[in-house]
């Protein structure tokens, strides 16, 4: 299903740009003219990481992404105090910062060789960074169903006391009840007794 209006999550945009980032799927996307295959492979590679996108929608990040990229450093790059910022830049700075204006194939090769060894190192840290981010969300999720499990457990255990305070109380009441009907019986049977006498 296509739908515009399902927004990319943070961790889906970090996964996408993993993808795109591996040195296999830029050579290709840069080598074909046709790359529908490649987009293709982006998608299936983002479902195996349960990210569900069609070969358009990846497309059409990417265009996006690096649209809004080359519109930042371009304006950076005039110099000026008034400098933009973009929570993805760094990634796709990592990804695409050291090509040349040109984009022939020839150009893009080269680049690729050059930014191996930066973006290499770039997108290991992006990747472990991935990888603690979801270490602890499912650290901070075990932690909240710990803590529900020990809520349900003191909630059980104030309720068990409250239930066995109340057949206490009613336990006393019945006790109290009994005695104080004895008691008028036994005073009924000493008033009958001194009759007698």
């Amino acid at each position: 299903m296509e739908s515009k209006s399902i927004p990319w999550s943070f961790d889906e945009v970090q996964t996408f740009l993993c993808v795109v980032a591996e040195e296999r799927i830029q050579r290709e996307l840069n080598g074909a003219t046709r790359n529908a295959r490649v987009y293709q492979e982006v998608a299936q590679l983002l479902a195996a990481h349960g990210y569900h996108r069609s070969m358009k929608q990846c497309r059409e990040k990417l265009k996006k992404f690096k649209s809004d990229y080359r519109a930042i450093k371009d304006h950076n790059g005039r110099g000026g105090s008034d400098r933009k910022t973009w929570k993805w830049f760094d990634q796709m700075d990592a990804i695409y910062g050291h090509r040349p204006a040109s984009n022939g194939r020839e150009g893009a090769t080269t680049v690729l060789g050059a930014m191996m060894k930066d973006g290499k190192r770039k997108r290991s840290l992006f990747t472990q960074d991935m990888a603690v981010r979801k270490d602890l969300e499912q650290q901070e999720l075990n932690r909240a169903q710990r803590e529900r499990h020990i809520q349900l457990l003191l909630e059980e255990a104030r309720k068990g006391r409250e239930q066995e305070a109340e057949l206490r109380r009613q336990e006393s009441a019945q006790t109290a009840s009994f005695n104080e009907a004895f008691l008028g019986m036994l005073g009924q049977l000493v008033q009958a007794v001194n009759n007698r006498t």
